[in-house]
């Protein structure tokens, strides 16, 4: 298989393949990346943007829950253009976020078959193996190896769609330090088959990350304490079965409202509360939740002979 020096040989191989030979062989996607920087000394002259955007799954996370970033690639204001190859790199990942998995999305290993998934930003294109891949490991912080590249050597590629480039999986640790974070994209490329680079705002890139927030279960307000007003919130939602949200004291993410969630509030209950210490027990009456015991860890099982009751009742009305 032909390894190139830089993208630019790619695709010049692409369109002239009796002119190109390979000259190095086994290089990283970063060296083969950078060789087309130097292409480009000013701003593409193109009316529209190439956009990258780093998407989580959840607006907030509770400390010890888990979390996956999409990141997806959108041409569509630049949509007579074909992108060829993608790289991007997620940086200044905090120590308290572990990597459990990351991934291409499915159906994009099926060589010499076209890309089969149609979240795929590179659907119903054919890949080029050495160069289609995410990171699986943090280093210093990053991870670094992510790059796409269309099997059409340089001459073909998806135009005028958004779509996927690849999925991450963390998990939050339980000291994680609670706030408002995002999934940090840098040193993104993208090249189109003319070989334009899009890169810098200058050049036609467009960055997004969404921000996400990291929280204590039980904190339905993130005013970074979990009281009686954070109670009475999933009291209301308590017994919802979809589309609840972390207000409503959906802590875990799996969109109801159930034991798990309540057991994760009654564990935290009276953190960042100053005074007197709080009573859980009397507090979880004042809202409906009677029956409920003291959140001892030892005792948390307990909490299920009221709620299953309670839930039993609010899922009838």
């Amino acid at each position: 298989m032909e390894i190139y020096n830089t993208l630019e040989d790619m695709y010049d191989s692409g369109k002239n393949k009796a002119k190109r030979t390979a000259r190095n062989i086994g290089i990283g996607a970063l060296g083969a990346v950078a060789g087309l920087s130097a292409l480009v000394s000013s701003g593409n002259a193109y009316a529209g943007n190439m956009i990258i955007e780093s998407v989580p799954d959840k607006a907030v996370v509770a400390k010890g829950g888990d979390i996956t970033f999409k990141i997806y690639a959108d041409s569509r204001e630049i949509s007579d253009k074909k992108i060829g190859a993608s790289q991007w790199q997620i940086w200044q990942i905090p120590s308290y976020l572990q990597l459990t998995s990351a991934s291409l999305p499915d159906g994009t290993n099926n060589s010499p078959g076209p890309s089969t998934n149609p979240e795929d930003f590179y659907f119903d294109f054919p890949m080029w193996d050495a160069y289609n891949r995410v990171d699986t490991s943090i280093s210093g912080g990053l991870l670094n190896d992510n790059t796409r590249i269309s099997a059409g050597g340089g001459v073909d590629g998806p135009q005028n769609r958004r779509g996927l480039l690849g999925i991450y999986n963390f998990h939050v640790d339980s000291g994680a330090v609670s706030g408002i974070q995002k999934g940090d994209l840098n040193v993104v490329s993208f090249y189109d088959t003319n070989s334009v680079k899009y890169w810098l705002p200058a050049h036609n890139l467009i960055i997004i990350e969404n921000n996400y927030t990291i929280a204590d279960a039980g904190n339905t307000d993130l005013d970074n304490d979990v009281d009686l007003v954070d109670l009475g919130a999933l009291a209301g939602g308590y017994g919802m079965t979809s589309g609840a949200t972390w207000q409503q004291g959906d802590f875990d993410g799996d969109g109801d409202v159930d034991l798990v969630d309540l057991g994760g509030l009654a564990g935290n209950y009276g953190l960042g509360v100053p005074g007197a210490p709080v009573n859980f027990q009397n507090d979880a009456s004042k809202v409906g939740l009677e029956g409920m015991v003291s959140p001892e860890p030892a005792t948390l099982g307990i909490l299920g002979i009221g709620a299953l009751s309670l839930m039993g009742r609010r899922k009838r009305k």
